[in-house]
């Protein structure tokens, strides 16, 4: 290997994950802003690998009381699975009968209720929050109460001064976060090779679903609709 590419993997190798694993140039931005201490949001699709982020963020033991927000129990039992397997010493907290335990790395895998319903959550110093464009109550008319939620789980973490990382989809510009610093970050990277054709129909139209089933009509090969 030439010195300048052993020199490329160094910079972007992983820290107390598994050995070998690298981040790409935009995994590296991100964990580079976040261990100086910034908010970040990122924009980006769902094949960039955000989640190693978090964990090489929670494999620098920087901060003792973390939380992670996603949007089902289901996700929670996923993401404690995944967690268990790279953490075994940190106490992972699922249920509103667990506790943090002193002198370990606490994390709490909860949905945006169990965030407004928890009261020991005042002293967190980092959390995560997926799929931060339901927050916008305006995008979401047929989850304005699970949206309603979201945001009072998001204002009530990011008042106590706790540092924040927000992911979700591509969009090129985000509102409502007047009140806190952060670096946000619209992102087209994939590490996968797609081709995007978009009608620019009005969500929930009827053209909308009148194009929907010319299009099916149309396929001979696994498509992304």
């Amino acid at each position: 290997m030439a010195i300048s590419d052993r020199l490329a993997y160094e910079a972007h190798r992983v820290e107390g994950v598994e050995q070998g694993m690298v981040f790409h140039h935009l995994q590296a931005h991100v964990f580079s802003l976040i261990m100086q201490g910034r908010n970040v949001v990122l924009s980006a699709s769902t094949s960039v690998g955000k989640s190693l982020v978090i964990d090489a963020v929670l494999a620098q033991r920087r901060f003792k009381k973390v939380v992670v927000i996603v949007p089902t129990i289901a996700l929670i039992d996923e993401t404690r699975r995944r967690l268990v397997k790279r953490f075994k010493d940190f106490n992972l907290i699922t249920h509103p009968s667990q506790e943090s335990v002193v002198e370990t790395t606490n994390v709490y895998l909860l949905t945006q209720e169990r965030v407004i319903q928890r009261p020991d959550l005042a002293d967190v110093e980092f959390f995560v929050l997926d799929e931060f464009y339901k927050i916008d109550l305006g995008n979401s008319p047929d989850e304005s109460t699970r949206a309603v939620d979201l945001s009072l789980a998001f204002h009530k973490l990011a008042k106590t001064g706790a540092q924040f990382y927000m992911l979700g989809p591509h969009i090129q510009k985000i509102s409502g976060l007047d009140d806190y610093e952060y670096h946000f970050i619209p992102s087209d990277y994939s590490t996968v090779a797609v081709d995007i054709q978009n009608f620019n129909l009005e969500m929930r139209s009827e053209e909308r679903k009148e194009k929907l089933l010319e299009l099916v009509t149309t396929l001979d090969s696994p498509t992304l609709i």
